[in-house]
């Protein structure tokens, strides 16, 4: 999804038919390379898009990467940049939250289990790409910031998520009936269904969008880094 639609459904640039649907009144702002979508809790904007293989990751192998600025103004304590709950709302399946208080980034993948960039801390009114993977064999997980070393260990998962509830952007516990919204911009977000080699996550890193323009590493994944 690059997101760089004036106003309406933010389109599946796959042509997989994933659009986003807007709620409230999400608008377009200028951003590194182009534009971004601009969520507000002023006017409770969020995106969403139905449950489907397509945007489901865990137990399979994934990686998530997208750009995000936190709103210099923003005082949400948990903001939700993705959110994939299950029937009972507990959060799984790459769902990435930004903490203020700690200005890091948790990756949620089943069972509460968590991965977090505490050690690199993620600035308000900065654009930072975020990537994160997991991989089931062997289990691991992890998340980076731009083009840095990944923070990755063994998630050690006892309890599965079965994530089916609607993907989400910007508001967390989809559906729940109490939820919480963020104030910030998002671009250029993707879902793989493998792991990213270096120089892909590198060339994202640059400012470049998908398609890749460059010949992948298959030997430089993720998890060997």
């Amino acid at each position: 999804w690059k997101m760089d639609e004036a106003s309406g459904t933010r389109v599946d640039a796959t042509g997989r038919g994933n659009d986003l649907t807007p709620h409230g009144s999400p608008t377009r702002v200028a951003a590194p390379g182009g534009y971004a979508c601009s969520l507000r809790t002023s006017t409770i904007d969020y995106l969403t898009c139905p449950d489907n293989a397509d945007v489901r990751g865990y137990p399979d192998i994934f990686t998530r990467v997208l750009w995000m600025r936190i709103h210099p103004d923003a005082t949400e304590s948990d903001i939700a940049l993705l959110s994939k709950s299950d029937s009972v709302f507990q959060y799984g399946d790459g769902s990435l939250f930004y903490r203020l208080a700690f200005q890091d980034l948790v990756m949620r993948v089943a069972d509460g289990t968590v991965m977090t960039t505490e050690d690199n801390p993620i600035s308000q009114d900065t654009w930072y790409m975020l990537t994160a993977f997991y991989q089931p064999s062997p289990e691991l997980m992890g998340i980076g910031i731009n083009d840095d070393p990944f923070n990755s260990h063994d998630p050690q998962i006892f309890e599965p998520i079965v994530s089916d509830g609607i993907l989400a952007i910007g508001m967390d516990d989809p559906g729940g009936g109490s939820y919480a919204l963020a104030d910030f911009d998002i671009k250029d977000v993707g879902f793989w269904k493998r792991l990213l080699a270096s120089d892909e996550i590198a060339y994202l890193a640059e400012g470049h969008s998908y398609p890749f323009r460059v010949a992948a590493q298959d030997d430089q994944t993720l998890a060997a880094e």
